[in-house]
């Protein structure tokens, strides 16, 4: 660990260890201190960012349904969402906002790896279930922290897809890969590295490029030259956007792959080559179908990819609530000792499937 990395570590259990000796006594008698209380993190303030809202949106609808059958035990849930947008160590924060003056019993984090390792150190020192529902930082969970859980595939189980798919039933494919320097991005790309390196028949090209690269004019050039058959994509929505512009004006129609992420559907009808991604292989829960047509009557859309992880987290918890009680203990344990329709590894990874599936204008009604 960086010796600034430590340092804030140690500040942090100072400050939560304040936290616990000034928490002051709740009332009661208060239907409100009733409730059960989840918290959720984002990476971005929902109005900045479509993704946000859908994950707010998924949040918040997920609780209004429990609450419709009566709330878990008696008791009505409540879903609690910040942000941990703006300066280093805002996660933290949040995090013990949400613990100690909100009095969540676990909380969620649709956040980026930089931000859920905050997190898991505030929810590790509180001893609160901490479950990651967007970071595939392998790093999150091979620290062995039993508070730690999460319900997407870490990079190499998403990077280990995509090779199978790649070099799988067909002689050895020369693949281009076009990876970002983004935190997250880079986990995938560099177990995808590996596997490739293990190709003894051809080696991949690589072009990286910085977050936020709009330009991808010379990527293009470079994979005309390099006779590509495919591409391995690892960046931002958005940026694959703007490849996928010049690779079409290139009259570039190869194959592109990326993890899983929410890409726009309509991107199919601008590129003549097949797009395709990473999704779930069954769904975790029986009513996610139900969920997905309320979601669509209430905003207008399906919920996408990426969501879908989160809707699993909170639905988990949920379960788990029911079945064992609400202290947060009692939360840690069922999840650890879940075994249908969904279980989590040694290390709190969920073991689910993945599948690569075709981007297409129906994607978010698969």
């Amino acid at each position: 660990m960086h010796t600034f990395q430590l340092v804030i570590a140690i500040l942090l259990c100072l400050l939560l260890q304040l936290q616990v000796e000034a928490r002051p006594e709740q009332a009661s008698d208060s239907d409100e201190s009733e409730n059960i209380r989840i918290g959720l993190l984002l990476t971005e303030n929902p109005e900045n960012s479509p993704l946000m809202q859908e994950a707010s949106d998924v949040a918040k609808l997920a609780g209004e349904l429990v609450n419709e059958t009566g709330g878990i035990r008696q008791k009505q849930v409540q879903i609690v969402v910040k942000s941990v947008d703006g300066n280093w160590g805002a996660g933290s924060k949040q995090a013990v906002s949400l613990i100690y003056e909100h009095r969540t019993i676990a909380l969620l984090g649709f956040v980026d790896g930089r931000s859920a390792h905050l997190i898991e150190q505030v929810c590790t020192k509180a001893e609160i279930p901490f479950i990651s529902t967007l970071s595939p930082d392998p790093s999150l969970s091979r620290i062995n922290i039993p508070w730690f859980f999460s319900t997407l595939p870490h990079a190499d189980q998403q990077a280990a897809a995509l090779a199978k798919h790649l070099y799988t039933g067909e002689s050895k494919r020369n693949i281009f890969i076009v990876t970002s320097d983004d935190y997250d991005q880079r986990f995938i790309s560099r177990s995808f590295i590996d596997i490739a390196a293990g190709n003894s028949q051809n080696k991949p090209e690589i072009y990286r490029y910085a977050t936020g690269q709009d330009d991808f004019s010379g990527a293009a050039s470079y994979i005309t030259e390099t006779n590509a058959e495919a591409i391995a994509f690892f960046g931002t929505p958005e940026e694959l956007e703007s490849l996928v512009e010049q690779l079409t004006l290139a009259n570039i129609d190869i194959p592109v792959h990326t993890p899983v992420m929410n890409l726009n559907p309509n991107l199919s009808e601008r590129y003549s080559g097949p797009l395709y991604t990473l999704r779930p292989g069954n769904p975790t829960h029986q009513d996610t179908d139900a969920f997905k047509a309320r979601f669509l009557e209430r905003y207008g859309y399906m919920p996408a990819i990426q969501t879908t992880y989160l809707y699993d987290g909170l639905q988990l918890l949920f379960r788990a609530i029911q079945e064992n009680g609400d202290e947060s203990d009692q939360v840690r344990e069922t999840l650890s000792n879940m075994s249908v329709p969904a279980s989590f590894d040694s290390d709190g990874v969920i073991e689910q499937p993945l599948i690569i599936v075709q981007i297409d204008n129906e994607i978010r009604n698969r």
